[in-house]
Formats: structure tokens, sequence, C-alpha cells
């Protein structure tokens, strides 16, 4: 029997973030730049903030009482602003992020293969019976099919996995105060300082992308105050805490955008040899009977049973060799949500794949396919494995990951330009350096928490109550302990025929503490441990673990040697 380690300290019985996903900002009228083309493809923005320059201070300060009176005009209470801005400190990192130029241009195909992957789809269909009561009712009311809204979720948040963790009020104060479009972001910390004045979310809560995009579905505050709508009926309206509202405000969003209920949002069609690609494009609308004309046909060979004379719009994302798309309104719809046809795409094609449709007929013309998430996660621990410095095991493609794969392709004689796809992983394949399972796991000894999430995917703090770092040790005879700091746990563990982990025996000391909140937490995790048959290894590696519960927590543990 295979053994291996689970004990999970006071307050942080929780689990890592796994698959992130595109911080795009939802836009209804005016956009915003997204954070990133889309997280599963590159790396998100750093969370460390810089230091900040004294007289920067001072200025951001003196600039946010220069606020007052816009606020109070738009109907801000001066306790409200007072209380939420007196103690801001800027945040400059969210200045290199509004100027910042990306590294590269992302391949359409590799931006779908990491948006629209099986993960995601699975989990999307999860979701679809889990909420169906609440998609139900949301498209009774706003005609928006189950399908959509959920892939609108999927992609902006991986069904509430990453909301982002910046403070709203911090990013869209210090946007407010420096570098370009001030006034825009002027108004969506009103925005945001309403919300709070309103009790919708409490100003804590309030935490999401650099540009202000919160919540299951990345409202910008100032859709939330136009669109979002209690669905739960509890009195409040809140896109972080109520998948519910979340829902049926996304509807809302869609139906406000012109979406048309029981109407498609397009076909993948096929073009004629010879088609002149110059007649392609979103705003080139033509009645659909013209491009019927023209030879334009279903893949799938069925009609296309929609009035002749109906707006449409052909597009090519990877040019007439690769996949086309007949759209309509309701891809106009989608679109509206964040203006790029490569998210819009993304998420119409995984409303598909929630439908049951398979993927695209026409392959994208590249012999290099993109990776899915599972994929990178894959092509990591092999560069890992390779002893490439590269962090921990997340599936996003950040700039040590990009440095490890040019190393290896320039050792492999490959293009070296820091992609990561297909081509690359199947000749790290082809030289395997296997993770280390379970048992060679225990030989490390000692790992300590570096990250944890709750059933949401909400992360948590890796330390104990007390803020020291939590270290587990375990052996290879099945004993483990956990130290927390003044907080002991031991016991033993095991692993069942179905790769799941038992723990058994936990006892907790108290060393040098008298924290009667700290013994509280010890012996809930004491009891939520004893016997706990629902945690799995998810991914093990011979430097890193990852635990997940069958209620969605998951941890992240990472190896500490010895110092030499």
């Amino acid at each position: 029997m295979r053994r291996f380690l689970v004990a999970l300290p006071p307050g942080a019985l929780m689990a890592l973030v796994m698959g992130a996903c595109a911080q795009l900002q939802p836009q209804f009228e005016g956009k915003v730049e997204s954070d990133v083309d889309v997280a599963a493809v590159a790396a998100p923005p750093s969370e460390d903030k810089p230091e900040v320059p004294p007289r920067m201070q001072a200025e951001f300060d003196a600039c946010l009482a220069g606020l007052r009176d816009d606020a109070a005009a738009a109907g801000i209470s001066a306790a409200t602003f007072t209380a939420n801005t007196r103690d801001l400190v800027l945040d400059p990192g969210v200045l290199a992020l509004l100027n910042r130029q990306p590294e590269f241009t992302t391949p359409i195909w590799d931006y779908m293969a990491g948006l629209v992957d099986e993960e995601r789809v699975a989990d999307g269909r999860a979701m679809l019976a889990r909420h169906a009561d609440t998609l139900a009712r949301a498209q009774q009311r706003y005609g928006v099919d189950p399908a959509t809204v959920v892939a609108v979720w999927g992609v902006e948040s991986d069904y509430g996995r990453t909301f982002g963790t910046r403070p709203l009020l911090v990013s869209l104060a210090t946007l407010s105060c420096f570098d370009r479009r001030q006034a825009f972001f002027r108004g969506e910390l009103f925005s945001a300082l309403q919300i709070i004045q309103s009790g919708d979310i409490d100003a804590d809560r309030l935490r999401g992308s650099w540009a202000g995009a919160f919540g299951h579905t990345q409202f910008m505050p100032s859709t939330f105050q136009r669109i979002a709508v209690d669905f739960d009926g509890d009195g409040r309206r809140d896109l972080i805490g109520s998948v519910p509202d979340a829902l049926g405000s996304t509807a809302h969003y869609l139906q406000r955008a012109g979406w048309r209920s029981g109407q498609p949002w397009g076909y993948e069609v096929r073009v004629p040899k010879g088609f002149d690609a110059r007649l392609a494009g979103r705003t080139d609308r033509r009645a659909l009977s013209d491009w019927l004309r023209r030879g334009i046909e279903r893949v799938d060979g069925r009609p296309i049973d929609l009035p002749g004379d109906t707006r449409a719009a052909l597009l090519l994302p990877a040019g007439v060799e690769g996949p086309a798309f007949l759209v309509f309104k309701n891809f106009d719809a989608i679109y509206a949500y964040n203006a790029s046809e490569s998210y819009a795409l993304a998420i119409a094609h995984l409303s598909d794949r929630l439908r049951g449709g398979g993927g695209f007929a026409t392959p994208w013309p590249t012999d290099d396919p993109g990776l899915s998430r599972k994929e990178r996660k894959e092509l990591q621990a092999l560069l890992l494995a390779r002893g490439h410095d590269i962090g921990e095991v997340d599936g996003i493609i950040g700039s040590r990951t990009r440095d490890a794969i040019r190393q290896e392709q320039q050792r492999l004689g490959h293009a070296v330009d820091g992609r990561a796809g297909q081509r690359l992983l199947r000749a790290l394949r082809a030289q395997p350096q296997a993770p280390a399972g379970p048992d060679a796991l225990a030989q490390v000894g000692r790992w300590k928490l570096q990250g944890a999430t709750d059933a949401a995917g909400q992360p948590i703090a890796a330390v104990a109550p007390h803020g020291k770092p939590v270290h587990a040790i375990v052996l290879s005879d099945g004993s483990l302990g956990i130290e927390g700091g003044c907080n002991h746990m031991g016991g033993r563990y095991d692993i069942d025929a179905q790769g799941r982990l038992v723990v058994q025996e936990i006892q907790s000391t108290l060393m040098a503490c008298a924290d009667q909140a700290l013994m509280t937490a010890d012996s809930a995790v004491a009891g939520l441990l004893q016997g706990a048959s629902a945690w799995r290894i998810a991914e093990s590696y011979p430097e890193q673990l990852y635990l997940e519960h069958a209620d969605g927590r998951r941890s992240h543990w990472v190896a500490v040697r010895p110092a030499p």
C-alpha cells in the first residue's frame, strides 16, 4: 500500500487554485484592456508590490483628497469615502500593467487550447447539473441558455476558482490618480464605493483583477451597478459569494447586450476553394442568403435554419486554411462582454461543447498545436525533472517557464521562440524523467505548505493562526507530523486502492501557546482529518505535491531541503 502525508494546519485546510483563467473585464460600454491575453496561456500579473516612493504616496494622498467633492456628487457619503480611502497605499504595479506590452502575440490555437480543454468542459457540465434550477430561472427571465452563461463563468474565473487577489479600491484609486484613463477609473472607483455604501459587498471582499473586474463572472464596478441582480433573493447583489447572483447577472448582461433567445451564436462553416478572404470580418455584415449564394455551408452539412435576411458575418481567425465561422447577433452579445473576437469565439465554442458538441471539424493550420492546461502542467513537470527552476507546476506559462523552454528548444535543435507546443511536449516525453510517486515523496522528509484554497477556490494564507509557516514531516513508515510554530499534530496515513488518503490517529499538542482560538482550530482540524478518505494526491513531482479533497479543497506543498 502506498503511503503519503496529509495533515493540514489550522486555518489552512484548503486547496491550491488550479487552472488559471483569463482575468478578462466584462465591458458593456467603455473597454478596458484585459489583464492578460488568457491566464491559461500567459503568466498572471505579479501580486508583489514595488516600494512606494514617499513623494509619489504624498501625491496620491493629495489626489484622493481632491476627489472628495466628485465622490459626493456621485452620491457617496463623506463617511464612506473617508473610511475607505484614508489608509490606502498606492500600488505602482498596476501602472506597469496598464502600460505593459505583451511579450509576444498568442496564436489563436494556443488561446483556444488553453480556454476550451477537456477539464473546463467536464467542470462546466458538472456546473450545469449542479445549478440547473438557477440557470433555468435565468433562462426564463432573460432568455439566455444555460450553456452560454456557464461558458462565460468558465472562461472568466474557471467556475469561481480564480477571482483575482488585488484589493479593488487600491487598484482603482491608483489608476484614478496616475497615468492615462484617469477619468474612466475614477468612475469605476466611485462605483466601487457605491457598492460598499449600498451594503451589497464589503470592502475587504472586493478583490479582483488589476483593472477592477471582480467576482465569478468578472464585472467591472460600473457594470455591476447597471446590470447586477439579486438572484438569490437575500436582499444583496453579491457576485463574489453568491453563484445565483453571478449567473443571473451574467444572463441579464447578455440580454442587455442584444441576446436573441433561441438563436445560435453561429456555426463552423466551410468556404469554397478560391474564396475571397477580404469578405471576412465581424463588422462586414451581409444577408445570410448572400453568404449561401457564395458557397458557404455548415461543416456538418445541415441547413442553417434562419431567415434569408438574417445579418451574418464570416470569421477567418487563422485565414482561409483554418476553421471558418458564420456568426450572428448572439456572437456580438458575447463579444460585448469583452471586446475580443478570440475571447467571444472561446465562449461560443465552450458553450457548444457543454451542449455535447465536439471540437472544430477543420484543424488549425499548424503542425504544432497548442497545449491544454493539463498538458502545460505535464510540460512544466518535465522541465522541473530536468533541473529547470520554473517555480510551481501550475499550468501557467510564465517567464521562467519560457526561459526553460528556450533552453530545451536550443538543446533539441528546435526553433527557439519560448512557445509551449505539442512538438516540444512530444520531444520531452520521448526522454522521460518521470515525476516521483507517493513512495519517493516520503524520502523528502519535510514539506512546507505553499498555498491553499477552499471549496470555492478562494485562496487562504498558508500559515498557522499565529503567523508561523506550516511544515509537515512524513516518514516512510507511515507516520506524519505537522508543525505550525507552537502547535504540533501527529498521526498516521495511508493511501487506499482508489488513491485516496486515509489519515488515522491524529493527535494535537500545544507546546508553548495558551491561545484558545488556536486550540479550537487544532481540534477542528483533527476532527476533519480523522479517517478523511476523501483526500487524494492530485499531482506529485520530485519537489512538489498537490492534494485535493472531494469537496474541492486543494493544497500545495513544496519540499524543504536541509541547508548544505
